[in-house]
């Protein structure tokens, strides 16, 4: 069998349900949509589903740090490749195989169960061969019978794409002392900055990252970062009304002030980040 014909079936037939990099992509652009659209109901399920099976302890967080590291890695050298596969092979094989699969099993019920959208699987996402590609090799890395053909295939496809050069993503050089996480978010915040470009301006993007940052249990930039917004909100108000003399919109902006000191409005919730996304939205306007 040629290597694109193998490359083709493993494409074709490769499991999106129990891809890790795949269902974390699909998760965060579900919370990004419906806070966005103001679907706290939806977005509260998404970020709880993201709480439960993504936390540190879990074995698939593991293995989606390893995998996310795979693909953001990019080197010049084809032995340094060569090495980072040989270690990233070693990491995998001292996961807990059955507990990966036991968890994953747990995640699938949670999202079928709870987000219950045959959407949710179809989505399409960019270097989704990539993503296959990876998943893969973790899990013939582990298994007892390999395919070797298939692997050696798989490597050589993992070592062109670390070789190459990817828009968005720092080198290793650039990410070798940073915590592999800042490098998922930094993807992450990458993908919603193409997604939503023109509709979230930097602010907003910005807040939605901290957002998603925040589900490994440290809100305190978060809170910072809103506290900081409703400052701004508060004063550019006051500003814009000191020289507006037009009732109506100040009897609007009136019931904005209301919002921002209320007691309710610096708990981190799905509503909350959403006034917070249309307080950045308002200073934007008012300056212009």
């Amino acid at each position: 069998m040629s290597n694109t014909v193998l490359n083709k079936k493993i494409v074709h037939n490769h499991n999106k349900k129990r891809n890790v990099g795949l269902i974390y992509e699909f998760l965060i652009r579900s919370l990004t949509k419906n806070i966005i659209e103001n679907n706290s109901e939806f977005a509260s399920t998404s970020l709880k589903i993201l709480k439960t099976h993504f936390h540190k302890n879990s074995e698939i967080y593991k293995e989606f740090r390893l995998l996310n590291s795979l693909f953001v890695t990019t080197v010049s050298s084809k032995a340094v490749a060569a090495n980072i596969i040989a270690e990233a092979r070693n990491v995998a094989l001292n996961h807990d195989t059955k507990k990966i699969n036991k968890e994953k099993s747990l995640l699938i019920k949670d999202i079928n169960y709870n987000i219950n959208n045959e959407s949710f699987y179809k989505q399409n996402v960019d270097d989704y061969k990539m993503y296959a590609t990876i998943q893969s090799l973790l899990k013939d890395w582990r298994s007892s019978t390999p395919d070797i053909a298939k692997v050696a295939v798989l490597e050589d496809n993992l070592t062109e794409w670390i070789l190459t050069k990817k828009q968005g993503i720092k080198d290793l050089e650039s990410q070798k002392s940073k915590d592999v996480n800042d490098t998922i978010i930094s993807v992450m915040s990458e993908k919603i900055s193409k997604k939503y470009h023109g509709v979230l301006n930097d602010s907003q993007q910005d807040l939605i990252k901290e957002y998603v940052i925040s589900i490994d249990g440290n809100n305190d930039k978060l809170s910072s970062a809103m506290s900081d917004i409703r400052a701004t909100t508060q004063s550019s108000i006051k500003n814009y009304m000191s020289s507006n003399s037009d009732s109506f919109i100040n009897e609007k902006f009136d019931n904005v002030l209301k919002i921002i000191s209320s007691s309710d409005i610096n708990m981190i919730n799905d509503v909350n980040i959403s006034h917070h996304l249309s307080f950045l939205k308002l200073v934007e306007e008012i300056a212009v």
